[in-house]
């Protein structure tokens, strides 16, 4: 599964980098977004622990732009998808933002679970262990970018329910 995250994360990249959007901010994010889920997945992470060098460097500049990449994409939801020009938005459209906020707040959940999950790996090594046999990074970075993928899929009105 994670050669299956990283290939998606080199799709993600280069769609986010080539993708235009509706005004400067809306490309500056997304080229923004492509660029960090390019870094993640071009630079390993530091598996073992190393603690000297550039393996240490390396791990702390993915988890720099795993960190940038999602908080961009949790932005872009929660600020970019929900703009509107109209003085009063359709009831779909009101219907739209709240899946955009759904999906940026769980963006952001899903960070700070990893981060729950990194301090425990330094204060409760034990219980950290115990969950490490589940791959809770992955989990939670994989739901991440399907909160992303669903908030985009609605901002084009994939689904016809939701669609103006």
């Amino acid at each position: 599964m994670v050669g299956w995250f990283a290939g998606s994360l080199w799709v993600i990249g280069f769609f986010m980098v080539s993708a235009r959007g509706y005004d400067t901010w809306d490309e500056r994010a997304g080229r923004f977004a492509g660029l960090f889920a390019l870094g993640v997945a071009l630079i390993p992470m530091n598996y073992y622990e190393v603690t000297s060098g550039w393996v240490m460097y390396r791990g702390w500049l993915h988890w720099t732009c795993a960190a940038l990449l999602f908080i961009d994409l949790a932005l872009m939801c929660l600020l970019l998808f929900t703009k509107t020009d109209a003085a009063n938005p359709t009831p779909k459209k009101l219907l739209r933002n709240k899946f955009y906020v759904a999906c940026g707040w769980a963006i952001l959940v899903c960070i700070a679970l990893i981060g729950v999950y990194s301090l425990l790996e330094h204060f409760c090594p034990s219980l950290a262990a115990t969950l490490g046999y589940y791959r809770p990074v992955f989990w939670l970075e994989a739901g991440s970018v399907w909160a992303f993928a669903i908030a985009w899929l609605v901002k084009g009105e994939t689904f016809s329910f939701i669609r103006d």
